[in-house]
């Protein structure tokens, strides 16, 4: 590319001058540099596509993030108003009204259990 073209026009100057030509010392070729200039594309390349996989990795612990805190606000919403639900819960005089508030108790715990039993994930 250019560095062949700068090179040689260094090197036709020289000639041109009557000047001892120069050569680039060892390491420092144009085909050194070219393989060089290779293996940095290829690293930018390679830290490019790490750098989007972690920024996608980011996004969804973002949206797990999001997703989780919905359901615990819901969750908690759910149980503030079972609590709400279990202090009111007629105490009751007789046997019906006791019975009646043993079923609502009964039927919330199982709810709240079949949800901890049940692997439930916020």
């Amino acid at each position: 590319g250019n560095l062949e073209v700068h090179l040689f026009n260094v090197q036709t100057k020289l000639r041109a001058a009557r000047q001892k030509t120069w050569y680039p010392p060892e390491g420092k070729l144009v085909s050194d540099i070219n393989k060089a200039w290779v293996r940095l594309e290829a690293a930018e390349h390679e830290r490019e596509v790490a750098l989007r996989k972690e920024l996608m990795r980011q996004e969804r612990l973002e949206q797990l993030a999001d997703k989780f805190s919905r359901k615990a606000s819901l969750r908690k919403l759910w149980l503030g108003d079972m609590s709400s639900v279990l202090d009111k819960l007629d105490r009751g005089q007789d046997v019906h009204a006791v019975d009646a508030a043993l079923k609502r108790h009964e039927a919330i715990s199982t709810e709240v259990n079949a949800g901890v039993s049940g692997g439930c994930v916020l």
